[in-house]
């Protein structure tokens, strides 16, 4: 899998997504189908060949693998007021059992391990 061709082209490659505000809603699955999920906000960072959302200064960065930047969904401009302003959104799954609890219990604790491993 690779990003949404638009981000593939030479106007619009993946760098183009740095500065952007995002909606990120991480989604969690349990055995019998039971989802839970929590809603991340923050700023695009492209740096050395990565993309990761920025949450401020005492919260970790997320890294977001290019290969899940396939949902990227642009937010239309009528619609970025009910998404605090967000110019993208995205909904990934998250593959570590109990890492949406850990993230509201300790949104400043969240590892790397915990996202989309």
């Amino acid at each position: 899998m690779s990003a949404p061709a638009h981000f593939n082209t030479p106007s619009h490659g993946l760098a183009s997504l740095h500065g952007k505000k995002f909606d990120v809603m991480l989604i969690e699955s349990d055995a019998a189908g039971n989802e839970k999920s929590v809603l991340l906000t923050g700023t695009g960072r492209w740096h050395d060949g990565r993309f990761s959302i920025y949450r401020g200064a005492n919260l970790p960065e997320l890294p977001i693998p290019e290969e899940n930047l396939t949902g990227l969904i642009p937010v239309p401009r009528s619609l970025r007021s009910l998404l605090e302003g967000a110019d993208y959104t995205i909904k990934l799954q998250v593959r570590h059992p109990a890492a949406l609890d850990n993230m509201r219990a300790q949104p400043g604790a969240f590892s790397r391990a915990q996202a989309l491993a």
